[in-house]
Parts: structure tokens; sequence; C-alpha cells
């Protein structure tokens, strides 16, 4: 009966941890959501001010133009990295997520034998 019991216990930290695993993965998913939008709006954005530029300034600013762009290239570059590196996140607590589901479901159908 404590065996049942602790497995129960196990079970039910199992359950938490899965709860809070699914909140995590809900949290990164719309942070990405939110980080795809914001390297959208970043990229149209650096094409509306990089035409601005381009079709209202002599050719002694195309130089600083170019030099706008390779900055707001890299700032994207590095956006992207770090949506990357948030989707490669996601994809390892997704990872734990569903061994934490599959260690629950064995402590169940091991509960469920020794009942």
């Amino acid at each position: 009966e404590a065996e049942l019991r602790d497995q129960r216990k196990q079970v039910d930290n199992l359950r938490r941890q899965i709860d809070i695993l699914d909140g995590t993965e809900k949290k990164l998913r719309e942070m990405l959501e939110k980080q795809g939008a914001e390297l959208e709006k970043a990229r149209e954005e650096l094409t509306d001010t990089v035409k601005r530029d381009l079709y209202s300034k002599a050719a002694a600013d195309a130089s600083s133009a170019q030099e706008t762009l390779k900055a707001k290239e890299q700032e994207y570059t590095k956006a992207k990295v770090e949506a990357d590196d948030l989707r490669s996140k996601l994809a390892a607590l997704h990872k734990e997520l569903e061994q934490a589901k599959a260690e629950m479901g064995e402590m169940v159908a091991k509960s469920d034998l020794l009942q």
C-alpha cells in the first residue's frame, strides 16, 4: 500500500511536470509567433526604408543607405538566429514533455498492475 501511495505521488509529480512543460511549450510557441511577426514587420520596414532612401537621396547618400541596410540585415540575422535557438529549445522541451508523458504512462500502468 505504501508503494502504491509512492507511485501515485510519482504520477502526480509527473502530471505537474507535464503541466509545467505544457505551459512552457505554449509560452515558447507564443514567443516564436510574436518574434516571427516582429521579424516580418522589421523586414517590411527595412524594405520600405531602403526604398525611400534609395529613391530620395543623391548618389553620395547611397553609401550611407548601404551601411544602414547592412546593419539592419545583421539585426535581422541575429533575430533569426535567436528565433532558431528558441525553436531548438521548444523542440527539446517538447521531447522532454513526450518523455515525461511516456514515464507517466508507465507509472500508471505499473500502478494499475499493483491494484
